[in-house]
């Protein structure tokens, strides 16, 4: 799991590699209502693979927001769904 944010501040993860990666954890918004932020400013694409998002952490809404320089092939296997009807927000 890969876990983003916490209380009501949002997390980012950035990718700033020069090769096309992949994981097969699931992504986690932590916070109560501190988002996230995939960030992708490297050469490479970002694939995350999992079939669901984690469960989010406490309750509140969230928003994960897509990001970065890269305009490849930059996939999620899943979109995220909370415990509530719009518990998770996206964007890009």
């Amino acid at each position: 799991m890969i876990a983003l944010g916490g209380t009501t501040n949002a997390g980012t993860l950035r990718y700033i590699g020069s090769t096309n990666v992949s994981t097969n954890r699931p992504l986690q918004l932590a916070g109560t209502t501190g988002g996230g932020v995939v960030e992708n400013n490297g050469a490479g694409t970002v694939s995350f693979t999992a079939a669901t998002m984690g469960t989010p952490g406490g309750g509140g809404a969230k928003t994960l927001t897509l990001s970065g320089t890269n305009t490849g092939a930059n996939t999620f296997a899943s979109v995220g769904r909370g415990r509530r009807r719009g518990e998770y927000n996206q964007r890009e």
